[in-house]
């Protein structure tokens, strides 16, 4: 039980200090009797995924990181995947029971899998963290059924919830101090996505108003584990601004408008990411430290933000909120109308009840009133 007590304890040390991780896998994998172990951790949203795999060859860990977890194990589209997420956090699982027949036929089993020698018989657990990031940590034997003895599989069971809270902990720390240093800057808007990336263009961080955008593949898009744009001109010239904010050498930062076909282009400012509160251990499965920062603005969904604050603040309804936001353009209320399709009287009317909702009697305090109304959009 002493044994257990200080595993436990190094566990939670890796917690705070992501450098202690493979030592501590290496622990947990003598102490049950296993041969291997990998821990994996996901976020199907930007289709990231980091992993640790301290007794493989890490040009396989790699490859297995880039190329195939993120499109064999991805819980969207694999057996494996709803199997494992299917099941409770902390429950210990086993591998074998996980893996369906079809895995034997993928290219990541014999590409990868067998080629390296590894057994599909192990025990593991998984967690959760928030709606959509997962990952899950096995250890895995080196012959068939029934290898780990019962003592063995008991310790397991009793260290699997500490694993899982270790896990989680140390995401939402590393998640709260990137959280803090946009909110520094004055980022935390619900209308502005923000990304941060290391050196070879991997998400670290995004923000739910990024990670929606890239799943959506709305302008941006993560391919080969690497951030880039739809348009491939946009793209070449966001790779060299975050390469810019790696190399001391290379000029820093920049701006590029990405565009969306019919739609208002996404607006991205890149700056070299001058950490306050990041440290290396803060690192998380193998990512690197991020060094660039991207400030991403989505014009129409700022104007739907913008007219939802509207809405609350004067409590206007959507038709007075159209109203005010065209009449605040400032070239007369016949354009107003034609804009919207409406008539000048029915303009009449409802800006005559946005008058009296928001106090004012003029068109001219009304456009000063909006103004204002703008800066004090909600942050999150």
């Amino acid at each position: 039980m002493t044994d257990a007590l200080e595993l436990i304890g190094h566990i939670y040390d890796a917690a705070f200090d992501a450098a202690l991780w493979p030592e501590v896998l290496i622990r947990l994998t003598d102490a049950v009797g296993g041969a291997e172990v990998c821990m994996f951790d996901s976020d199907p949203r930007t289709h990231s995924a980091a992993l640790i795999a301290p007794r493989h060859d890490p040009d396989y860990v790699r490859s297995m990181r880039d190329e195939w977890l993120r499109r064999e194990f991805e819980a969207s589209s694999s057996t494996f995947g709803q199997r494992l997420l299917g099941a409770p956090a902390g429950q210990v699982l086993d591998a074998h029971q996980l893996v369906p027949d079809e895995f034997f036929r993928t290219d990541f089993y014999n590409e990868w899998w067998r080629p390296q020698g590894l057994s599909l018989f192990g025990i593991g657990t998984k967690w959760r963290v928030g709606p959509h990031e997962w990952g899950f940590c096995f250890v895995h034997g080196s012959s068939g059924p029934g290898e780990f003895e019962v003592e063995n599989a008991k310790l397991f069971g009793l260290i699997a919830p500490h694993l899982v809270r270790a896990a989680e902990l140390h995401h939402r720390l590393r998640h709260f101090k990137l959280e803090q240093e946009s909110a520094l800057v004055g980022l935390n808007r619900p209308d502005r996505g923000v990304i941060f990336v290391d050196a070879t263009a991997r998400v670290v961080y995004a923000n739910d108003t990024a990670a929606d955008l890239i799943r959506a593949r709305d302008g941006l898009l993560v391919d080969r584990s690497e951030l880039t744009a739809l348009d491939s001109d946009a793209s070449t010239v966001l790779r060299r601004m975050i390469a810019g904010c790696a190399d001391r050498r290379l000029t820093k930062g920049g701006s590029v408008d990405v565009r969306r076909g019919e739609r208002l282009p996404l607006h991205i400012l890149v700056a070299p990411f001058r950490a306050t509160r990041w440290q290396d251990r803060d690192a998380w499965l193998g990512f690197l430290r991020p060094v660039a920062i991207l400030i991403v603005n989505d014009p129409e969904l700022e104007r739907q933000t913008y007219k939802a604050h509207l809405q609350e603040e004067f409590r206007l309804t959507p038709a007075e909120t159209e109203v005010a936001l065209e009449i605040s353009k400032g070239d007369g209320r016949d354009a107003a109308a034609a804009r919207l399709a409406i008539t000048p009287g029915t303009l009449r009317i409802h800006l005559q009840r946005v008058f009296e909702k928001t106090g004012v009697h003029r068109q001219a305090e009304l456009v000063r009133l909006l103004a204002d109304a703008r800066g004090r959009r909600p942050r999150l």
